[in-house]
């Protein structure tokens, strides 16, 4: 494969285009449970005891309950229609060129995000997620322009460099929206005619995906012609054909119990520190951070270091096996928010382990010419674990209560390690590339 004359341009695009997206994508994250109070807020339906009847039925939920469920749906909407757009948009790209989409999923994403800021009701918020779901299923066309211009020599490492930007964009995006969703900058933006409290957040984040559309305005397009099995489209459900490499059905089942269980507590987290500690989204926003910190941190240094001498499956029984007692621990054991971070330390370092494994063993077992459709298989789980996970999880915390559902997240954690020590320990040598 010959080298690409823009390839550092191409890269630097690619690279920035995905941190700023994850910037934006995740400013609403420390603010999910003032938003979801917001809306049902002027959502009719509870009663004027502050409860919600379930029509039919003797259940009867409290007004954190419904926020907490319907906070997951809408979370759950935007994941369920990015796993089903994703091979949508990369086929398009196939035909017509990665930029175009990557663009118009840029402009997509920025319009929905207009929608948002002007949605004072609930039903123009469902709107704004809706549009921002399926305008969003184009991350796997940034990877395949990625792709595009490096040889299978370079791509893990310059995947990696991806993963490494979506990761930073992770961190400063939840501090971003704990400050534009302080409670003075919710006063502030109220004043604006037309506008709701969390608008700042909204402009934050159409204005940033702007800014990506006009980024890749001046990337040179990257599609060349290949072949059919390079630009194939692959999904979960097609992992009947790799059913012949062992342990590769065990890496996609792990992989589904890690994005489910780490999606479900995600969603718990903001609503655990509003309503345990009353802690405010810009507080929140730092324990994301710190989150956030250490897990890079660990994927920068650590991950290296266990490499040269562990196996990686031994890595992934690692990192399930170090969250389950503190997890549980940080919802029975923790007298205040600060003293919560202790125990919320070893939740991130495992499960910044857990996925950079769960690829790296993958990346042994099958052969470098089926890597990108099997490592494809595998991310796949992780989309659709990502849209199930909040909608469930926070069905068991309307239904169960807080407690109850991270004892059960626990418990998924614990099944993942039960399931990592049927991973072969030893590593089978890769082909050269």
């Amino acid at each position: 494969m010959k080298t690409n004359p823009h390839f550092a341009a191409i890269r630097n695009t690619l690279v920035l285009m995905v941190f700023i997206d994850m910037v934006a994508f995740s400013i609403i994250f420390p603010i999910i449970p003032d938003l979801m109070e917001y809306y049902l807020g002027a959502f009719p339906g509870t009663g004027g005891d502050g409860f919600w009847h379930v029509a039919g039925t003797r259940v009867t939920l409290t007004r954190n309950d419904v926020a907490v469920v319907l906070g997951g749906a809408l979370t759950s909407i935007w994941a369920f229609l990015q796993f089903i757009t994703a091979p949508l948009w990369g086929r398009l790209s196939d035909r017509i060129g990665r930029k175009k989409i990557l663009i118009l999923s840029a402009a997509g994403l920025s319009l929905a995000h207009v929608i948002w800021a002007f949605a004072t009701s609930l039903p123009a918020f469902f709107v704004y997620r809706v549009l921002g779901g399926f305008m969003g299923g184009h991350i796997g066309v940034a990877h395949a322009a990625m792709a595009d211009i490096t040889t299978k020599a370079q791509r893990t490492r310059f995947m990696g460099i991806l993963g490494a930007a979506a990761g930073s964009g992770m961190i400063i995006g939840p501090v971003m929206g704990g400050l534009l969703g302080h409670s003075s900058m919710q006063d502030l933006i109220s004043r604006v005619p037309f506008f709701h409290p969390f608008s700042l957040c909204a402009c934050a984040s159409a204005l940033l995906f702007a800014v990506n559309a006009l980024f890749l305005l001046r990337m040179p397009e990257t599609l060349r012609k290949h072949d059919a099995e390079e630009t194939g489209e692959y999904t979960a459900l097609q992992l009947k054909l790799d059913a012949s490499i062992p342990g590769f059905g065990i890496l996609a089942a792990l992989n589904f119990i890690y994005c489910f269980s780490l999606a479900g507590v995600e969603l718990l987290l903001p609503y655990f520190y509003k309503q345990r500690y009353g802690l405010a989204p810009s507080s929140i926003g730092m324990v994301f951070l710190f989150i956030g910190i250490v897990m890079v941190a660990s994927q920068v240094a650590l991950i290296p270091y266990l490499v040269k001498r562990l196996a990686e499956g031994r890595i992934i029984l690692a990192g399930f096996s170090c969250i389950p007692i503190p997890l549980a621990l940080t919802v029975f054991y923790t007298p205040g928010a600060a003293h919560s971070l202790a125990f919320i330390f070893p939740v991130a370092l495992g499960a910044s382990l857990i996925g950079p494994a769960i690829m790296g063993k993958a990346s042994h077992l099958v052969p470098p010419e089926r890597l990108g459709h099997c490592l494809g298989i595998i991310a796949s789980y992780g989309s659709l674990a990502y849209a199930l996970g909040p909608l469930i999880t926070s069905a068991l915390y309307g239904g169960l209560g807080l407690e109850a559902s991270a004892i059960i997240s626990s418990c998924l954690f614990v099944m993942g390690a039960v399931l990592a020590t049927r991973i072969d320990g030893g590593e089978s040598p890769r082909a050269p590339l």
